[in-house]
């Protein structure tokens, strides 16, 4: 976005193409590029002041608040390079001026490497420019919202993802701890976040970001409780063993966002298929798993794990000791403030690939946003709590077919149409269909099923195994669903 006074924030920062030496532009990622200067390219591209204005009054006719996130003190590779671009501009002429904004250290021989592969992506927080920059970012940004008279109510910090490493090696940092700034370089996160927060107190914000912000080694950070901080929580992955920080963190007083990856990660692969774009690394996530989401049961919100384990409904609140996890307590559950979905956008190559990524998985998020407490998620008898699931999931399966995707069909976005399910058991064909006003076309020959190919009405006989099938519905095409003999 475009920051008066702070140029190369677009000149710099906001170009990806082929370069040796990133001097001019960041290496193209995620399939940007390769020409930083083609203004249609996706290694280009910015909102200008204008046009973010145009945003907030737009956004607020519908009655939506925008919040915007700086990312910070990690993950801000693009915003680090450019402040060293700036400084490399004005060195010779101004030196006061290049070190204004600047956010490294020249001297830094700490080694690390971010969950992106990065190197070099980590704001130096012993730096004074790192505050001048964030004092001048958040003005900036205030001023537009003034401007648009549209109500800015916090800044979304980021705060994620800092990779264990970074600041060990900068003399910056180390003199911090010599000069009696802080006690160790454990404490330098903290430092970060209390001289953020003063900038935002100044300004009448409040300060938001991902739980790391308010969480240390999986327990509440008692620093900053009590002040105001909202924690989004993304990891809810139950084999990685973070899926307690939400309940833990709400227990002890800080409010939260659920934001769990495997349920409302809408960059997530629908399914496991080379015809399904997306990321997989928490999971597959389609317009059921939202639906699945348990705003206050999260252990039994992920009802088939990362390598395929069914959820055991009776023993997903224990741990694998037999002690249970985190039991939210009901001070607790006041503490669990909202649900947000997640459109990272570093894989979408078009405006047709985001609608598809967002809907109809969008569904499943407002679906659980009004009703946190689902009445199938209370039934005790296991029996009877699949058969009311099941009716709930088709009902809500039917509605969004008759009227979400009729809806959107309409309005041309480019929506996705779940392929149907196959299974041959004793030579009987199978196939099960989430779409109800949709057709189901199939193949037994192994080819590629068209409109043209048998139509699926009822189970039926087959000799062979190799079957396809797609679903046809709202003037769109599923992708092909494949069965093979083991």
């Amino acid at each position: 976005m475009e920051i008066p006074g702070l140029p190369e924030l677009t000149e710099y920062g906001a170009r990806r193409g082929h370069t040796l030496d990133e001097k001019d532009m960041l290496h193209p990622a995620y399939g940007s590029g390769p020409d930083a200067f083609d203004v249609n390219s996706r290694g280009y591209g910015f909102f200008t002041r204008k046009e973010f204005i145009e945003i907030l009054r737009y956004a607020k006719k519908l009655h939506i608040d925008v919040v915007p996130e700086i990312e910070t003190p990690g993950h801000a590779r693009a915003a680090v390079f450019s402040m060293k671009a700036r400084y490399e501009k004005y060195k010779n002429t101004d030196i006061k001026k290049a070190e204004q904004y600047l956010m490294s250290d020249p001297d830094d021989t700490s080694k690390y490497t971010s969950a992106q592969a990065f190197h070099d992506n980590v704001m130096c927080v012993a730096r004074e420019g790192v505050y001048n920059f964030l004092e001048k970012v958040v003005t900036e940004i205030q001023s537009m919202y003034t401007e648009a008279d549209a109500f800015l109510p916090a800044i979304q910090t980021g705060g994620d993802e800092v990779p264990r490493g970074a600041w060990l090696g900068s003399p910056l940092c180390q003199k911090m701890v010599t000069d009696g700034k802080i006690a160790t370089m454990a404490d330098l996160r903290d430092y970060f976040t209390a001289r953020f927060k003063k900038i935002l107190d100044e300004k009448g914000l409040k300060y938001w970001g991902w739980m790391e912000i308010a969480s240390k080694k999986g327990k509440p950070n008692p620093k900053f409780l009590g002040q105001g901080f909202m924690a989004f929580c993304w990891d809810t992955v139950g084999e990685w063993g973070g899926e307690q920080i939400p309940y833990i963190l709400a227990n002890a007083g800080y409010d939260i966002i659920l934001c769990n990856a495997p349920n409302v990660y809408f960059d997530f692969a629908y399914g496991k298929s080379a015809d399904e774009p997306g990321l997989y690394w928490g999971g597959w996530g389609g317009e059921r798993l939202a639906f699945d989401l348990l705003p206050y049961d999260v252990y039994r919100s992920v009802r088939l794990g990362l390598q395929g384990a069914v959820m055991d409904w009776d023993t997903a609140p224990f741990k694998a000791d037999g002690s249970a996890k985190e039991i939210l307590t009901p001070e607790g559950k006041k503490h669990i403030r909202g649900i947000q979905g997640e459109l990272w956008s570093e894989t979408i190559k078009s405006e047709q690939m985001m609608q598809y990524y967002i809907f109809p998985k969008m569904f499943g998020l407002s679906e659980r946003s009004w009703n946190a407490s689902p009445a199938w998620a209370d039934v005790k008898d296991a029996t009877a709590r699949n058969a009311a699931y099941g009716a709930a999931m088709g009902h809500y399966l039917s509605v969004i077919d008759a009227k979400g995707m009729s809806f959107l069909e309409k309005k041309g976005v480019d929506f996705r149409i779940a392929p149907p399910g196959i299974e041959i058991t004793d030579s009987t064909l199978y196939i099960s269909n989430s779409v109800p006003s949709g057709d189901v076309y199939y193949t037994t020959d192994g080819s590629t099923p068209t409109v043209s190919s048998k139509r699926w009405t009822a189970p039926v006989g087959v000799s062979g195994s190799n079957v396809q099938a797609i679903t046809v519905a709202h003037g769109k095409k599923s992708s092909v669903s494949k069965y093979y003999a083991e």
